[in-house]
């Protein structure tokens, strides 16, 4: 018996199990980069990177080298080279560890001459929140977890809350979906748009709500959700009906910089119609500082340093790597002082900084050497 036993152990540690499970592990290598390339990373994590048999393998070729080390006498001079090349293969392995269940993977936005205390991390999570408004109680559940079209993502949450039993169970998953509206004439419910965040867009039919924060807003649901705000559609027309106060801010820019300020006033009060088009004034004979940032989808331009338009664009705007014209077919009865192309956006700093300093006096001519304040 113990001698069977000596020769299972020596066969475990022999040099060919290492080279098999070399070879397991290059293979294993090997074909996640093909299963990244034809589905996506995480259905390569699921099924190698991050699986169980994947840690085992890992942590059999570290005891075998370890192992070797020992059995071949490689503290050695003479055998250097080997004990270096087992050294180096321990240490890759011990830093693929500790990155994997210590480290913390993630990107970090930080732009030029800006701070920031905020990361993304690469890691997905599987996130359900429950609010109780009448009871000003919550419940969070946050837990780490892959998906992928090409696997098995199968999993129930069971949940207890305010004595109510409530069971999330897995369905189905589609990777890069996009949460958008199919025009049909066949469908006679509508939705709306609603934009939070600034930037967040949310889709809203017939029945259905969101919460904002802690404010619940439905579009036309039937089981009224209390404390919230309620829309509805009659006759084609969007009301609302809301337990807070509402303030009317027009979207996409800021009025007052462009408008009279007596027409503002009766675009507020709904007795003026808001103008389908806009035109920026812009003094003749003066120094004028002109700036136009893109930040994503966004668009916003400032003239002295002031913001006087702000829109979302449909899509993410198509770079330019070509050329850039500078009065291109006639261009405007005036001159330029200079023109600023960054890689990034500008932020309101950058901005004011630039105007500030003003323009080069020598590019200009006399006529126009009073800056427009």
């Amino acid at each position: 018996m113990q001698n069977f036993l000596d020769k299972i152990i020596q066969g475990f540690f022999s040099m060919k199990s290492m080279a098999l499970a070399m070879f397991v592990f290059l293979i294993s290598i090997g074909l996640s980069t093909f299963i990244e390339a034809e589905h996506d990373i995480q259905a390569s994590k699921i099924l190698i990177y991050n699986a169980l048999w994947f840690e085992i393998l890992l942590v059999y070729l570290s005891i075998n080298l370890i192992s070797n080390i020992f059995k071949y006498k490689m503290i050695q001079l003479r055998k250097i080279s080997l004990l270096m090349f087992h050294i180096s293969f321990l240490v890759i392995i011990l830093g693929a560890g500790v990155t994997r269940y210590f480290g913390f993977e993630g990107l970090m936005i930080i732009r030029e001459g800006a701070k920031s205390d905020f990361i993304y991390s690469s890691d997905p999570y599987l996130s359900i929140r429950i609010i109780d408004v009448s009871k000003e109680q919550q419940f969070k559940y946050e837990k780490k977890l892959y998906a992928s079209e090409f696997c098995n993502n199968d999993f129930s949450v069971p949940i207890d809350f305010l004595n109510r039993k409530i069971k999330f169970k897995y369905v189905d998953f589609k990777s890069n979906m996009v949460d958008s509206l199919i025009v049909n004439d066949s469908i006679e419910k509508s939705s709306i748009e609603l934009i939070t965040e600034g930037k967040k867009s949310n889709i809203l039919s017939h029945n259905e709500f969101l919460y904002v924060g802690k404010i619940p807003i439905s579009f036309e649901k039937k089981n009224k959700i209390p404390g919230g705000i309620e829309i509805k559609e009659q006759n084609g027309e969007i009301f609302i009906k809301s337990n807070y106060n509402i303030t009317f801010n027009p979207p996409m820019f800021t009025l007052k910089n462009i408008l009279p300020e007596k027409t503002v006033d009766s675009i507020m009060k709904g007795l003026t119609n808001m103008p389908d088009s806009l035109t920026f004034k812009i003094p003749l004979n003066k120094w004028t500082y002109i700036t136009t940032v893109i930040k994503a989808s966004s668009l916003d331009v400032y003239i002295n340093a002031k913001l006087i338009l702000s829109h979302t664009l449909d899509s993410l705007p198509k770079l330019n790597y070509g050329d850039i014209h500078v009065n291109y077919m006639g261009g405007f009865k005036g001159s330029v002082a200079s023109l600023s192309y960054t890689p990034y956006a500008l932020n309101m700093d950058q901005i004011i900084s630039m105007y500030k300093n003003g323009y080069d006096t020598d590019s200009l001519p006399s006529s126009l050497f009073k800056r427009f304040v």
